[in-house]
């Protein structure tokens, strides 16, 4: 698979989206974890640098190949917003999946299972830095 880190991130989402809406960066994501109607209609306008950026990647990752890029994965906070696969699915006619790290781990009966299920891709990057080796 073709990784990519990318420069925009949920933070400046939050960001455009606190700016246009003239809320507090709290209150806007908190909306869009109870999925408020207005946050989320606002959402796809928030999310045009992210997009401009996947474009490039793809046509990187396509450009001298006989193949294009088919499949796109969603890490990170944001990849826990309800529908927001959807929203990529849409966009970019490719399948989508909401990748979280902790899948398949096994974990002690103490912890929470649904919050390592439904908060899993937010993990990604810890997720990677405990599996490093010092």
């Amino acid at each position: 698979p073709f990784v990519r880190n990318l420069k925009v991130a949920g933070q400046d989402i939050v960001k455009s989206l606190s700016q246009k809406l003239d809320m507090p960066a709290e209150d806007i994501e908190q909306k869009l974890i109870d999925a408020d109607s207005n946050v989320i209609a606002n959402l796809v306008s928030a999310m045009h640098e992210l997009f401009h950026d996947i474009n490039e990647t793809t046509r990187y990752y396509s450009s001298g190949k006989a193949t294009n890029a088919s499949k796109l994965y969603l890490c990170g906070g944001f990849a826990c917003i309800e529908g927001i696969d959807d929203i990529f699915k849409d966009r970019f006619d490719m399948d989508t999946e909401i990748w979280n790290p902790l899948e398949g781990f096994m974990v002690d009966q103490t912890v929470d299972k649904d919050l390592i299920n439904n908060y899993g891709p937010a993990f990604v990057v810890a997720t990677g830095l405990a599996m490093r080796k010092f």
